[in-house]
């Protein structure tokens, strides 16, 4: 059998399904009853794009060297969509970049886009970059967002057999350099920026 749960279509609260069972020894031999083969079944929205990776950037980077961000959208909505503004966003506190994915995403396709403008990265050693589509009409918000891990190459790590330190690390605006080296070494220092 079958109960329509469409009731329960954007409840706000959790919701629970509890199977009770009473027996009596006229009835009902052995331990009980069992229910098998339970399934909800979630009719799938008009309208729900979402974010399934993000291509670009990864692992290491510059900071102040800009990187294109290419990430993968999905329409797991029923109708085609033919456009889709998307956000990136670091919590390094830089102002989030946004653009719109425009073309034909039939249902269960899969796209790439490239945001128009460039992300800078910062002088942070770790972030996060999170990219997410923001459809005001896609209800369906946990699948909209995917974030990546990064990190720059910023500050130095301390190095015991040359005895280098840096302070702050990882750099600031001001940065000292601290190494010691006896009067026939030899050393070459490239800084960067």
């Amino acid at each position: 059998s079958s109960i329509d749960l469409s009731f329960l279509n954007f409840n706000p609260f959790e919701t629970q399904f509890r199977f009770v069972f009473y027996s009596n020894t006229v009835g009902t031999n052995g331990d009980g009853w069992a229910i098998d083969n339970f399934e909800i079944i979630i009719p799938q929205a008009d309208i729900d794009a979402g974010v399934v990776e993000i291509v670009s950037p990864a692992g290491t980077l510059t900071p102040g060297v800009q990187e294109q961000i290419t990430m993968k959208i999905t329409n797991y909505g029923i109708n085609t969509l033919t456009s889709i503004p998307v956000v990136a966003k670091a919590n390094t506190g830089q102002p989030p970049i946004s653009a719109t994915w425009t073309g034909s995403l039939a249902s269960g396709d899969t796209t790439t886009f490239t945001f128009p403008t460039n992300y800078t990265p910062v002088a942070v050693s770790d972030f996060e970059l999170c990219v997410y589509t923001d459809l005001s009409t896609d209800y369906i918000a946990y699948n909209d967002t995917t974030c990546v891990s990064l990190s720059t190459n910023v500050g130095i790590e301390d190095n015991n057999v040359a005895n280098i330190s840096l302070s702050p690390n990882p750099a600031d605006n001001f940065t000292m350099l601290e190494f010691e080296a006896g009067s026939g070494d030899n050393a070459v220092l490239t800084l960067t920026s």
